[in-house]
């Protein structure tokens, strides 16, 4: 239900393109959307957002993957099922109310 925080690090120009990097938080708290965390360009510092690029950055995020969902405007939070020991399990979405404050990532948005 909230994008936790957002930072800007890095703005830089390239061809007609502009290119903004930073960090920021999955959820403010334990209140992830089950359908995704919604964002607009302005998220990241520009007026139309063409492309978005996630990685983890941070410790506390072991078996998580972020992706971005262009359809929806959207950043998703999957992992893996930790319960099932020894078995090749899908990953799946994070419950909604998941706590991903402590889930530091590093983004890389393009567009204008």
């Amino acid at each position: 239900m909230a994008l936790g925080a957002i930072t800007v690090n890095d703005k830089t120009v390239t061809g007609n393109k502009r290119v903004n990097r930073g960090t920021g938080y999955l959820t403010s708290g334990a209140n992830y959307s089950a359908d995704g965390e919604a964002v607009t360009a302005a998220t990241f510092g520009l007026s139309v957002l063409e492309d978005l690029d996630l990685s983890i950055a941070g410790t506390d995020t072991v078996g998580v993957v972020l992706r971005y969902d262009a359809a929806t405007s959207k950043i998703l939070g999957y992992e893996c099922d930790v319960d099932v020991a020894g078995t090749n399990q899908p990953m799946t979405e994070l419950a909604g109310n998941h706590d991903g404050s402590t889930y530091l990532f590093n983004w890389k948005a393009t567009g204008h």
